[in-house]
């Protein structure tokens, strides 16, 4: 916080929330005796978020040092454009470096100093690499070794969202048809009326593809296709036997005030 030239006020203010703090637990309906943590405020604190993210800028400082040091080198994203070496999303971090054992090895001395200095500690457990395709075996395995890590695949996800989106896109993003075909067959099984059939499709299977659609842009064959599963279901299909739809589904999208469902 003094490196982040905060008000000494302020300081004191947080300092005091960190080392006076107490708790108090509901046993059997009474409320215990307030029990003093010997290391401070805890993960359920509503404070913790905050000073995590002010720890947090001071492995920004060093990656950032790295790279503007030349020590450590980001990729591209395209030419004439600076380099990314990092990406921060609450207690995950993506690192971006070559695939050498000098940037390895540097990496680790960044992550110990960051260690020392916080007390927060790298799960290596929960700690993966993805290599391009130039990087030969033998590093790959050395560097998995030196740093204790797994390997992942490319196709491997990250919030529920695929990491990487290769040339094929249609095996990135098969996993929607997948989750909306398992929710259909679901409801198939059940007698549902008109009415329950429209709440299920508007709040259930066509919000399954907006998140994934807010990030990436998805193949308008497979749109079509999704489109295909509800139009049937909501038509009503017995096996490969499909119903006669009385309107066409554009009519169906319309607001309910033009004649539509409002899909």
């Amino acid at each position: 916080m003094e490196k982040l030239v905060f008000d000494s006020r302020w300081k004191s203010l947080i300092m005091r929330c960190v080392t006076i703090v107490s708790y108090s637990f509901k046993i059997n309906g009474k409320i215990s005796k307030s029990i003093q943590p010997s290391r401070g405020i805890r993960q359920s604190d509503p404070l913790l978020p905050y000073l995590f993210l002010i720890v947090a800028e001071g492995l920004f400082a060093l990656i950032k040092k790295s790279v503007e040091e030349g020590v450590l080198e980001g990729i591209s994203i395209c030419r004439r454009e600076p380099k990314l070496s990092h990406l921060f999303f609450a207690d995950d971090s993506l690192i971006f470096c070559k695939a050498t054992l000098f940037d390895c090895d540097y990496l680790q001395q960044i992550f110990q100093v960051y260690e020392k200095a916080s007390g927060q500690q790298l799960n290596r457990a929960k700690t993966s690499f993805f290599f391009s395709i130039n990087t030969s075996k033998e590093v790959q395995e050395e560097i998995k070794v030196r740093f204790g890590a797994q390997v992942i695949k490319q196709h491997e996800k990250y919030l529920g969202l695929p990491s990487l989106v290769g040339r094929n896109k249609r095996a990135s993003f098969n996993d929607i048809k997948v989750k909306l075909s398992k929710k259909l067959a679901g409801w198939k099984g059940k007698l549902l009326s008109k009415a329950g059939k429209e709440v299920l499709i508007k709040t259930v299977a066509q919000a399954i593809p907006p998140y994934t659609m807010s990030c990436f842009k998805i193949l308008d064959s497979l749109c079509d296709e999704l489109t295909s599963m509800i139009r049937q279901f909501w038509w009503g299909q017995r096996g490969e036997e499909k119903k006669v739809a009385w309107l066409s589904w554009d009519k169906l999208c319309e607001p309910k005030e033009s004649g539509g469902m409002g899909f």
